[in-house]
């Protein structure tokens, strides 16, 4: 009796998938009808854009249903045509593709099923579907570790009458994984469909955008149904208020716009989430001020200059130190980017409050004698004629730095240590983000840097004019994300090139933006400053001193 209806079973089941091929040419209508979900305008235009084109990319604002509808192009494939396979990857880490491509495509097929569809591959595994060895969809994970070799073998071979490949944070797929899926498109019935962030303008996902031979799709959140009606129309997607926070945060008004502007749309006029700043006006032209706002609301790359701080912002903050004749209020704190001996610089920034007063450099100082330029900096003389810290130190320990570090505290004068090759992470370990709360940084120095950024966009940050530091600041370069969608800055290497020497003074004021309370400090007395010459002759008698076997 059981195998009876077993067999009527798989006869329905056959005879649904015969019926399922008339959807090849509407697959918006099989995602109704067969999966239960209405797209709005711009997915269903994902899905004939592949039933249309070979290559389509799909270049798209944050949390608009790329991934959701990258995962019904799966199910309306596999189900059209037969016998197919379908090809998905993601870039590390494995959550990527397992539980965000295939979590969504595992709760679609289940729902689907729950209405009596009787789809390929019945109850999903983790990332599998699939009835025969030349009928399934698999979702396959980039390795780590191995050769690139190994992970090209993992996407070679891959052969069928109807083949699709998905690459969804298309960004951070290695190039060698694009070259292997495209030597398993040299004939029959294909398609290749690649979904992204615009993260950065370069990268294989950019190349190929920009490259021609590609179908390509922008999508901004300001398209979609959630902002445009202000309701949550679509759960779990982009909502207006975020986007007019972004927007009020992240660009300004212009009278002349240029290609890089954005109009506000009418329906936006009046919206105002940040209220120290000015509502929206619809139809005002506005210029993206950082490129988080091209990246995840206009669905564009990002073009500010390309530099990571615009001078604009310099040139304010040097307005600013004349306005404060180069004087601050509060506690001395001292940012400290070590040279040693090399041909780079020592370079010391001195803040207070929000002014950076000065940058002093030294050249060719030893740890030893970094160190005692800098306790004579920190230190005063008590009316008991006793030492006592006025401020604090940050100094970088990735290299010369720790013996610097070393002997200050031998002497208890206040240091932090900041590791800035190290993780971007606080005190209780979680990851330290932008002032949006939304930005986390693959080391302590893209953070650094970013503050920086972000307390010069605020405009209440003082620099002194100086030319070196002016062209240092402005010339660091963003260089995307990591595959797990941690900001990134070019290479300090690759900046030295660029500019002929290594970003001493710069460096030395994103050391101040090191996370880390400053010590309890006594009241502030008269500071007793040296001067740079006072110091090389301390460091030279210091040394001469240390030869003879003397201490001090």
């Amino acid at each position: 009796m059981q195998q009876r209806v077993d067999a009527e079973l798989e006869m329905r089941r056959r005879q649904q998938r015969v019926e399922f091929a008339s959807y090849r040419s509407d697959p918006a209508t099989f995602v109704q009808d067969v999966l239960g979900t209405k797209l709005w305008d711009r997915e269903a235009e994902i899905l004939e854009a592949v039933r249309d084109h070979p290559k389509v990319a799909v270049v798209k604002a944050n949390s608009i249903g790329g991934t959701f509808t990258a995962a019904r192009v799966v199910l309306w494939w596999l189900n059209s045509f037969a016998p197919s396979k379908v090809v998905t990857t993601a870039p590390p880490p494995d959550r990527q593709i397992k539980d965000l491509l295939w979590g969504e495509l595992r709760a679609a097929q289940r729902k689907a099923l729950s209405r009596g569809m009787g789809l390929v591959g019945g109850e999903p595994l983790i990332m599998k579907l699939g009835i025969s060895d030349e009928h399934w969809a698999q979702g396959f994970t980039i390795p780590l570790s191995g050769t690139k070799e190994d992970r090209i073998a993992r996407f070679q071979g891959h052969h069928s009458p109807h083949l699709l490949f998905i690459f969804d944070e298309a960004h951070a797929i290695p190039e060698e994984i694009w070259e292997a899926a495209d030597s398993c498109m040299s004939g029959g019935h294909w398609r290749f469909l690649i979904l992204s962030n615009p993260l950065a303008p370069n990268g294989p996902f950019y190349q190929r955008v920009r490259g021609g031979g590609w179908h390509v799709i922008e999508i901004s959140a300001l398209e979609h149904p959630n902002v445009v009606a202000g309701e949550n129309v679509i759960p779990g997607c982009v909502d207006r208020a975020k986007t007019v926070e972004r927007i009020q945060r992240w660009s300004e008004v212009v009278d002349n716009p240029t290609a890089d502007c954005f109009q506000v749309p009418d329906f936006l006029d009046g919206e105002q989430t940040i209220v120290e700043k000015p509502p929206l006006e619809g139809g005002e032209w506005r210029i993206p001020t950082n490129p988080l706002l091209s990246t995840k609301t206009l669905g564009k790359f990002p073009t500010i200059g390309g530099g990571l701080i615009p001078l604009a912002w310099v040139q304010r903050a040097n307005v600013l130190w004349y306005e404060r004749e180069g004087k601050g209020e509060g506690d001395l704190a001292l940012g400290v980017d070590p040279a040693g001996l090399g041909e780079n610089l020592t370079a010391v920034a001195f803040e207070r409050g929000k002014t950076v007063e000065k940058i002093e450099t030294l050249a060719k100082a030893d740890p030893m004698a970094g160190a005692g330029y800098v306790k004579a900096q920190l230190m005063r003389q008590s009316s008991g004629g006793t030492e006592a810290p006025i401020g604090a130190a940050k100094i970088e320990a990735d290299g010369i730095g720790v013996g610097m570090i070393a002997r200050l505290r031998e002497q208890d004068v206040p240091v932090i240590s900041v590791q800035a090759g190290g993780g971007a992470k606080g005190s209780d370990g979680k990851d330290l983000t932008d002032v949006s709360g939304e930005l986390a940084f693959r080391y302590l120095r893209d953070y650094l840097w970013y503050a920086l950024r972000d307390e010069l966009e605020a405009g209440e940050y003082a620099l002194p004019p100086d030319d070196d530091l002016t062209e240092e600041i402005t010339a660091v370069m963003p260089d995307g994300y990591t595959s797990s969608g941690k900001f990134k800055l070019e290479s300090k290497d690759r900046l030295k090139k660029r500019i002929g020497r290594s970003p001493d003074k710069g460096d030395s004021v994103a050391m101040l933006f090191a996370p880390a309370e400053k010590p309890p400090v006594r009241p502030a007395q008269a500071q007793k400053e040296i001067s740079i010459e006072e110091y090389r002759r301390a460091g030279r008698a210091s040394r001469l001193d240390r030869r003879r076997g003397r201490t001090r």
